[in-house]
């Protein structure tokens, strides 16, 4: 059964024949750039081929009026039809987790990430729920792809199950109902740990949220075959391209060129035939 998140999210897949996530983290402008200005060109360039947008809110907190901009990029997202992620990675005790829920929303966000290392998982997710934000979503770690998580995450195993760090925390998340999950772009298809995720997650509603397309090293192309010739729909996955899009000389290009991979994918030809058709 889909979340209204999920809903939101695959409204916007189908408007903007894409499932890409533009990544905005301003770091290394030159000196006096002006902050909103140049987020929202950014924005401006390349909302017409992307489906959502995920911000780190860590890149504006030293700034004087950094909240006020992080507010306004959120309604100028809402008006070009922008799924919004809040990348907060929240991990604190349930209560200053409720409040980080609060502030994303408070700002205009329709969805935060979580990275429940001390358990607070089950309470972040029971308190959007109860707080009637129905269709605020929530993303919790699922497979991430930095040398720290592979560590901890692939070697630690549960004294009772058995099972690995990894592997407790996306069946906790499953069973707790989570909107969606974070995996890594950067693994091979023929990667063990990550074809036992797919298998895992095949059967679910869950949305997976892509970090590392492009500066990072995941090919959108082989990440999205990967996942339909593993049996799943890619419409389901969010690949953000941070990096790769912000830093590109031509940003509307560079994101039309994403958008062309992506929809090859998520609507094939037969498709993307008949819309055509019912568009004459």
């Amino acid at each position: 059964m889909q979340t209204q998140f999920q809903r939101k999210w695959f409204k916007a897949v189908k408007d903007k024949k894409s499932n890409i996530v533009a990544g905005l983290d301003p770091n290394n402008l030159e000196p006096g750039t002006n902050i909103l200005e140049w987020c929202l060109n950014y924005m401006e360039e390349v909302s017409p081929y992307v489906a959502g947008l995920k911000i780190n809110p860590k890149y504006f907190l030293d700034m004087d009026n950094g909240m006020e901009i992080l507010r306004k990029i959120a309604e100028a997202s809402k008006e070009k039809g922008l799924v919004t992620i809040f990348d907060e990675k929240l991990s604190d005790v349930g209560h200053t987790n409720n409040k980080g829920v609060e502030a994303a929303i408070g700002r205009g966000y329709e969805s935060v990430t979580i990275a429940p290392y001390a358990g607070n998982a089950e309470a972040i997710i029971k308190f959007c729920r109860d707080s009637n934000l129905g269709d605020f979503g929530v993303f919790n770690m699922g497979l991430m792809s930095n040398s720290e998580f592979l560590k901890e995450g692939l070697e630690f195993t549960h004294k009772d199950t058995g099972l690995t760090l990894f592997e407790s925390r996306l069946n906790e998340s499953l069973r707790l109902g989570f909107d969606g999950l974070v995996l890594g772009a950067t693994y091979s298809p023929e990667n063990e740990t990550f074809k036992r995720f797919l298998k895992i997650i095949k059967d679910e509603s869950c949305l997976c949220l892509v970090p590392g397309v492009g500066a990072q090293g995941g090919d959108p192309e082989i990440f999205l075959k990967t996942i339909v010739d593993n049996g799943l729909d890619p419409k389901r996955f969010m690949l953000n391209v941070g990096r790769g899009l912000m830093n590109s000389e031509n940003r509307a290009e560079k994101a039309r060129e994403l958008q062309k991979i992506s929809k090859s994918f998520i609507f094939p030809t037969s498709e993307v035939s008949k819309e055509i058709k019912n568009l004459k």
